[in-house]
């Protein structure tokens, strides 16, 4: 059952976030059919696009770095917990 809905979810987000044909065309070509919308239009647009899309680079491999290679282990809580 879960399955089944979880098909049901992902087609209908990829209806919804994939381009119509006539936004298709609007967009300039590197950004073609990604999203609804007429795209980047200026400077500023492309430069707040590709500096989250660097943001999220960088969070991507400080994930893989910390997953691979975490530093340190347990420490001590100079506090000590007593439950119940």
């Amino acid at each position: 059952m879960k399955i089944r809905w979880l098909t049901a979810l992902f087609c209908g987000l990829r209806l919804v976030t994939t381009a119509c044909p006539l936004c298709e065309k609007r967009q300039p070509k590197g950004f073609a059919g990604i999203t609804h919308g007429t795209g980047p239009e200026n400077g500023f647009d492309y430069l707040m696009l590709y500096g989250s899309i660097g943001v999220v680079l960088v969070s991507f491999a400080l994930l893989i770095y910390y997953l691979v290679k975490p530093k340190g282990g347990y420490k001590q809580l100079p506090i000590e917990w007593h439950h119940g």
